[in-house]
């Protein structure tokens, strides 16, 4: 028979046409033919099919159609299984999908391979030109972006918030990404004085505002009131460079001053740039970098102040540039959450092999139910590789169940976890479609979890003589394995268990300790109003006017206690520091000299509550009319004095060609930004004195009455000091500190659903060995009541079975629990993952458990009639 009639021998209705052809040529052959002539039509017409090929397949078909009956017979089991391996399944696929994204997945562009970050990251506009121009024998192209930022766009339904990024003009030529409608921002686009002003909008936006009409091309979009026109869509699957924040709108750099009117933005004094180049084919990233170091080193020189302090221009000349791997592009979320994505990995492989295990004990209690039909088909001539094959074949449609209730659950797990990576209120944008990868690891998973769950129990059930299995007292022939095989099943989901619950025990710890952490200051009615004075158009005297004015507006205002402002804020990734001289201090090494530092307003200690050690607050005398003085920190004294008086000791602090020497006049507790470390050498200087302009301030409020009433007053007063000043951001010191802690409380929400996961497992695993083996030991419970056993003995009997089970599953437990508790030692504050509270607890819960899961089987056996149980065995 040729290959293609047995490929079309594939399609049901080739297959039956022929089914009916040889079934009429078997009763023509039969009319005609003497009786027993044509021996046995029945095999003829198996041979005949066997000759067409694809019995093996017919064979599978037909296991998949009773697996399919037989699960649906035993619904109680099937949903079960399929949902305790479905919730596996599906938090497994999630924490995939993120991980692919964030460490896995290459950009969408041209050649990734090739792309290179510049190590440090921030430059210029006229740093990032003077590279471009001296680089282009070394690079085959650079761009600078300023990353996305939220800002008001209008394409023609009002302003909306939408990110907005700055780009070079050779950023899509760079990256080789093509235009999906209209053209992209070219070179001649990004040239100073340029009076077109096109703008590249997303796919989705063009989706959203345009429903995906051609006529978009060419209309204005305006993005904070500046206009642009749109000059083309960027492909559907292109987000840009950073992975998390996909722009709406990219604009050239040149546009920047459009957007934010003030003092040139593209001068020396903005550094706001991140560069990323394209490797030439054949040069390495190490090559390229020793070439680039010196071009560095000569812009940097280029523009540094001819006064500046030595120790600048020897850091200048020492410094070496590195490029960094950009295949992948860039990301603050994979530099954040790899390392607790990798532990909770770990952590949702162990409950799908919880699980799995959970599946495994279910399927042994089956195998014996079904023991006497399983004997009978091997009786009647099944091999003992037909059996254990259909097994198998109901263990992996269970497992596929399982897998695509996974995939169903995939997509909403991940964009929860998504919603928790957030970045100081920037909103996370990932791709979490359903991808071909996904599919083919919940494939992977399905038919690993087939072999865990299925290959011992079907190798157990096809095991021993056919007469005991035929036999009524066939449980008692098997009891000893099977006893033992099941404890050790149960024990083994215990020690899963104590790994989980411990862990949910040690990061819900660390997170209490984390918030009831004494950071410094008091939290209580303190809110914060976050400004853009540039955006605005306020630089250098203005903005400090612009300071004072608002700081009268609000300390006006009824709801107002005290306030202040600061140019870090409290709990922010951003901190200033600065390399200084201290009145007595010496040292060789360049790095003891080195301070952090933040300019802040009057009564900037009362405001926070944070108590003076010694001297007073800053007060609004402290002006530019004022000798310059500072206040220190507790650990700048123990750097530079020992632990001695600093009172009226003096630093003295570069600025620009100058130095000035500021006087000590108090010294402040120590105030933590970041919980997790030691505190800062630091400094304060009076803003208003210092007269450095940081562009945006961090306004400070202690409220009279709760934040949520007092914030609506806030933002009024501010408006009707100026209504062109943008707040940027409003919240309390507590949600300020509760996202230093959105790491911490990722971990320990996951780690709480894994760990109530187990708990639901283990009580399901221990309930069902203990309803099997009560049922097993009927005539043994009957004989020990009609002996005079009371029920709470009995009771006993039960609860003492699961304690010794529990017993060994929680030393193993503990002793995994301990190479995994160093692998997550960084991500815990305050605690030990080998701490004895944390072990007590997780025990104590397991326990409790335990004894309710067994407390129904061990209630049926204490109410057993003996004569009644001695009759039926």
């Amino acid at each position: 028979m040729t290959w293609w009639r047995r490929l079309r021998l594939l399609l049901p209705s080739y297959r039956r046409a022929a089914e009916r052809d040889m079934r009429d040529e078997l009763d023509s052959l039969s009319a005609i033919a003497q009786p027993g002539e044509l021996g046995n039509l029945t095999l003829a017409a198996e041979n005949a099919r066997a000759a067409w090929g694809w019995t093996w397949l017919e064979s599978i078909a037909g296991d998949l159609r009773y697996a399919f009956r037989v699960l649906l017979r035993d619904r109680s089991f099937t949903a079960v299984a399929v949902l305790s391996l479905g919730l596996a399944i599906g938090a497994n696929a999630a924490i995939f999908s993120l991980m692919e994204i964030l460490l896995l997945r290459a950009l969408p562009v041209h050649e990734p391979r090739e792309l290179v970050s510049f190590d440090p990251g921030e430059y210029t506009y006229t740093g990032y030109t003077g590279l471009r121009d001296q680089s282009r024998g070394i690079l085959s192209g650079l761009l600078a972006t300023s990353g996305a930022v939220e800002r008001d766009v209008d394409a023609g339904a009002g302003p909306r918030p939408a990110s907005v990024e700055f780009v070079s003009g050779d950023y899509f030529a760079v990256l080789g990404v093509p235009s999906a409608v209209g053209r992209l921002i070219a070179p001649e686009d990004d040239q100073p004085g340029v009076p077109s002003s096109p703008a590249v909008i997303s796919y989705g936006l063009w989706q959203r505002a345009y429903a995906g009409e051609p006529s978009a091309i060419g209309q204005t979009i305006r993005v904070q009131k500046a206009p642009f026109t749109i000059a083309g869509v960027a492909p559907r699957d292109f987000f840009g460079i950073t992975v998390g924040h996909a722009p709406d709108v990219w604009i050239p750099l040149t546009s920047y001053g459009r957007v934010f009117p003030g003092p040139e933005p593209l001068g020396d004094h903005h550094v706001f740039l991140s560069l990323t180049g394209r490797l030439p084919p054949g040069t390495t990233r190490q090559r390229a970098a020793s070439a680039l170091t010196p071009i560095v080193i000569r812009l940097d020189l280029a523009h540094l102040p001819p006064n500046a302090p030595a120790f600048l221009r020897q850091q200048i000349l020492t410094s070496q540039l590195s490029l960094v791997p950009a295949e992948k592009g860039t990301s603050a979320l994979r530099d954040r959450f790899s390392q607790p994505l990798r532990v909770v990995s770990l952590m949702v492989a162990i409950g799908l092999l919880l699980a799995c295990v959970n599946v495994m004990s279910l399927q042994f209690a089956r195998a014996d139910q079904r023991r006497r039909e399983l004997t009978v088909r091997l009786a009647i001539g099944a091999g003992r590789r037909r059996i254990v094959r259909q097994l198998l074949t109901e263990a992996f449609v269970v497992a596929l169940l399982g897998g695509v209730l996974g995939l169903a659950l995939c997509r909403p797990a991940a964009s929860a976890l998504v919603s928790m990576l957030s970045l100081q209120d920037s909103p996370v944008q990932l791709d979490l479609s359903l991808r071909s990868s996904i599919l083919l690891f919940v494939l992977a998973v399905s038919l690993a979890v087939t072999l865990v769950t299925g290959v011992v129990p079907a190798m157990r059930a096809t095991r021993g003589e056919l007469l005991p299995g035929l036999q009524q007292a066939s449980r008692a022939s098997v009891a000893p394995v099977r006893r033992t095989l099941g404890r050790a099943v149960a024990a083994l989901q215990i020690a899963l268990s104590v790994v989980l619950i411990g862990a949910t025990f040690l990061f819900s710890f660390s997170l209490q300790k984390l918030l009831q952490f004494d950071t410094g200051l008091d939290r209580r009615n303190l809110v914060v109003l976050s400004i853009d004075s540039a955006e605005a158009g306020y630089r250098d005297a203005r903005a400090l006017e612009l300071n004072r004015r608002l700081l009268e507006v609000l300390h006006s205002n009824p709801a107002v206690a005290s306030v202040s402002f600061s140019g870090n804020g409290i709990y922010e990734p951003i901190d200033a520091n600065a390399m200084i001289d201290v009145e007595g201090y010496q040292s060789a090494n360049r790095r003891d000299r080195m301070s952090f530092f933040d300019l802040v307003g009057p009564r900037y200690f009362t405001t926070l509550g944070t108590r003076l050690v010694a001297g007073r607050d800053f007060d609004e005398h402290d002006d530019a009319g004022r000798g310059p003085v500072a206040i220190v920190n507790q650990e700048f004294v123990r750097h530079f004095f020992r632990g001695n008086d600093p009172l009226g000791r003096t630093i003295y602090r570069p600025e620009g060609s100058t130095t000035t020497a500021y006087r000590i006049v108090g010294v402040a507790r120590d105030i933590r930004t970041n919980i997790r470390k030691t505190p800062r050498v630091r400094f304060y200087l009076p803003q208003l004195q210092a007269g450095d302009d940081f562009g945006g301030v961090h306004f400070l409020v202690r409220t009279r009455r709760a934040p949520s009433v007092a914030i609506p007053e806030l933002r009024a007063a501010i408006h009707s000091a100026d209504a062109s000043v943008r707040i940027q951001a409003v919240a309390t010191a507590d949600q300020l500190l509760d996202r230093t802690v959105d790491l911490d409380r990722l971990i320990a929400a996951l780690s709480s659903a894994f760990g109530i996961l187990a708990i639901v497992l283990a009580m399901v695993g221990i309930y069902g060995l203990m309803a099997y083996d009560v049922t097993r030991r009927t005539a043994e419970i009957g004989v020990r009541m009609a002996l005079g056993a009371t029920r709470p003995a009995i009771m006993r009997l039960v609860f003492r079975e699961v304690l010794t089970i529990a017993a060994v599953g929680v030393a193993f437990g503990i002793l995994a629990s301990r190479p995994l508790g160093r692998l997550v030692a960084s991500l815990v504050f305050g605690l030990e993952p080998g701490d004895p509270r944390v072990l007590a607890a997780a025990i104590a819960v397991l326990l409790t458990s335990a004894l309710f899961a067994a407390w129904i089987p061990a209630r049926r056996a204490a109410r057993l009639d003996p004569l009644a149980a001695l009759r039926n065995e």
